[in-house]
């Protein structure tokens, strides 16, 4: 993986909609970013660690980095979990919380 990585999930594309042939919107969703050194942060629409993995039992598949490559969900989940970098934390206490051993933003325009 690249160093600096923002994550995505992106919702499948699907046909237009049956009833007005709108075209369908994707939906794009930030997951979080990798920063060289830095443990993986979540984006605050996931809250804690339970919620984000949830999120990716119902959405298998869907993942994706900043550079449009597909990542699976064992590769993501590597990335996530499996780094153990320092925290922002002390640096900015207003701007990160911890969940576990889990690093969430509470601002959305961290990446």
């Amino acid at each position: 993986m690249t160093m600096g990585t923002n994550f995505y999930y992106i919702e499948k594309q699907r046909p237009p909609c049956e009833c007005c042939a709108r075209p369908y919107k994707e939906n794009k969703i930030h997951v979080g970013k990798r920063s060289g050194g830095v443990r993986f942060c979540f984006d605050p629409y996931f809250k804690s660690y339970d919620l984000w993995i949830r999120f990716v039992n119902v959405h298998p598949d869907s993942f994706y980095d900043e550079y449009g490559r597909k990542v699976s969900d064992k590769e993501l989940v590597e990335e996530i979990f499996e780094w153990d970098g320092k925290t922002w934390i002390d640096e900015y206490p207003d701007s990160f919380y911890m969940d576990g051993k889990y690093m969430f933003s509470t601002d959305s325009n961290f990446s």
